[in-house]
């Protein structure tokens, strides 16, 4: 395989491969990423990734990503597709054109903030010392 110019090397293209071989499948997520990051410039995609970080998405830069996802599922008339509503269904995303204002685009969930019905509830904690086996349980 010919060495990819990304800092990726020969995963994209290998996972491009492994899809044709087994006939699954494949988003390719690395090729239309790219034109997003061009579209947003040195100078405005650092709003794509959390903090100093170039590894892990932001907000914004995982939602931007999300989209892509989504075009590649109607691009390629996967199954999944007959789930995305009508709105997503029928909306086009470019890349190379991505939402302008992450502000705008990104709110709280309300599962990540815990306000709301769709809250997932955390882990009941247990005040006191532990219980102690009864005695029922350990006799033989």
């Amino acid at each position: 395989m010919a060495k990819s110019p990304t800092s990726l090397g020969d995963y994209p293209e290998a996972v491009r491969q492994a899809g044709k071989e087994e006939n699954a499948a494949v988003i390719d997520l690395n090729a239309m990423s790219k034109p997003f990051y061009e579209a947003l410039g040195p100078v405005e995609s650092h709003k794509a990734f959390a903090g100093n970080d170039t590894t892990h998405h932001s907000d914004y830069g995982s939602y931007e990503l999300a989209k892509c996802i989504v075009e590649g599922i109607k691009q390629d008339k996967l199954p999944l597709v007959k789930y995305l509503t009508d709105d997503v269904r029928t909306t086009a995303f470019d890349p190379a054109h991505p939402d302008p204002s992450p502000a705008s685009m990104c709110r709280p969930s309300r599962v990540a903030t815990g306000r709301g019905p769709t809250a997932i509830p955390g882990p009941t904690v247990r005040r006191g010392p532990p219980r102690r086996p009864s005695r029922r349980a350990t006799k033989n």
